[in-house]
């Protein structure tokens, strides 16, 4: 290998020869020295006649460019592109870009597919078992068709009516009977013709009517009563304890009374919560 290096007036012409290695000084200054089979040249700067200074950080050397000088031919830097192999067609299309759920990606496509996902309204499907725990939400999130859309449990109360008819479902519903806090007493005078006891109150709970009399007497839940249509019949007695009667807890209609003679009385207790 042969290097032609100037400095001011000073050409070296350096040879390497394999094993050993040579250095032949053509011109001054300079200093030559022998290191093993190496001949080593101190190269220094200056013309012929000046003070050869050493060569260093801050006494550079000058270097000119014997042949093939000349600035790049091309007019623009951005024509070299077409010396890269694969970045034409690389320029305009994104490097990993974000994963689509196909094939084998790189770890920044799929954070970004999953990004994508998170801002976007395509609904990412969920097919792994267990639960997903959704924390800081703001908005909204679309529940399927037929999801419980109550903002709380206790709103579900309210769903719920106020009284049960019956069910033809073979389910269970734990209900708990209503109390009673208050309870009003009335006499009504026996009467040989139907004569009401109670008016209907939808606010009653229970009521029982004893039969403070001598005379048979004749009790009806409804709107009359008869010695032929009545509910049950109460014995008359001369001694207490009377007959009496205890009305169905759900019924809150009217209650009359019918006697065999017009002797005694009917008293009568309603209970209300």
């Amino acid at each position: 290998m042969k290097m032609l290096v100037r400095a001011g007036a000073l050409l070296c012409a350096l040879e390497c020869l394999t094993p050993n290695v040579a250095f032949a000084q053509t011109e001054s200054p300079g200093t030559i020295s022998n290191i093993g089979n190496v001949r080593q040249v101190a190269i220094t700067t200056g013309d012929l006649g000046d003070t050869a200074a050493p060569v260093s950080d801050t006494n550079g050397l000058p270097v000119k460019c014997v042949s093939g000088c000349g600035d790049a031919s091309a007019a623009l830097q951005n024509t070299l592109n077409g010396y890269v192999d694969g970045l034409e067609a690389g320029i305009g299309t994104p490097i990993d870009g974000a994963y689509t759920g196909s094939g084998s990606a790189s770890m920044v496509a799929i954070l970004k597919g999953i990004y994508n996902s998170s801002v976007d309204t395509t609904p990412v499907a969920v097919t792994q078992s267990g639960s997903w725990t959704l924390g800081g939400i703001s908005g909204t999130i679309s529940l399927p068709t037929g999801a419980a859309t109550a903002a709380n449990q206790t709103a579900l109360n309210a769903l719920f009516p106020t009284s049960l008819g019956p069910k033809s479902n073979s389910g269970s519903l734990a209900v708990v009977a209503s109390k009673s806090a208050t309870g009003t007493g009335t006499t009504t005078p026996a009467s040989a013709s139907a004569v009401k006891v109670l008016n209907a109150n939808a606010a009653r709970s229970g009521c029982s009517i004893v039969n403070d009399s001598t005379s048979n007497a004749r009790i009806n839940l409804g709107t009359t009563v008869s010695t032929t249509l009545f509910t049950a019949e109460m014995l008359g007695s001369t001694t207490a304890p009377h007959a009496q009667f205890i009305c169905p807890s759900d019924w809150t209609g009217e209650v009359w009374m019918i006697w065999d003679t017009a002797t005694g009385n009917a008293r009568a207790n309603e209970r209300t919560p």
